[in-house]
C-alpha cells in the first residue's frame, strides 16, 4: 500500500529504524545482557536527570553576563545527583563534574 504524500526513502528509513529498535529490544532481552540492559537503564535514568537540573537552572537566569556563562553549560557539566542508603539512613549523594570555575560559582548561585 503506498501513501501519496510520502516519500518511499522516508518510509524505508522508519522500517530499518523500528526494526533496529526491536532487534536491541529483543537482544537487550536476552539473559546475558540483562546486566548491560539495567546498567543503560540507570545511565539513562541519570541522565535524564541532569538535562531536567540543566533546565530548571536555565529558567533562573537572571542577567545577560549569567546567561553568557550559562551557555556554556551542557548536560555533562551538571553534577551527578542521586539519593542512597548510608549507614542505614536515606540521603542524597552529589558529585560534582569537572567545570569551569566561573559556571561552578554560577551553578551554586542559581541552586540557592
Amino acid at each position: 500500500m503506498a501513501v501519496p504524500d510520502v516519500d518511499p526513502a522516508v518510509v524505508k528509513a522508519s522500517c530499518k529504524t523500528y526494526f533496529e529498535t526491536v532487534r536491541r529490544g529483543y537482544r537487550m532481552a536476552q539473559d546475558e545482557n540483562k546486566d548491560k540492559m539495567e546498567d543503560s537503564r540507570i545511565i539513562a535514568r541519570m541522565r535524564q536527570r541532569k538535562r531536567r537540573l540543566l533546565s530548571s537552572r536555565t529558567g533562573v537566569l537572571q542577567t545577560e553576563e549569567e546567561a553568557a556563562i550559562w551557555k556554556t553549560a551542557t548536560v555533562d557539566h551538571m553534577s551527578e545527583e542521586e539519593d542512597a542508603i548510608l549507614d542505614g539512613k536515606s540521603v542524597w549523594v552529589v558529585r560534582p563534574p569537572t567545570r569551569s570555575t566561573v559556571l561552578s560559582a554560577l551553578c551554586y548561585i542559581l541552586y540557592d
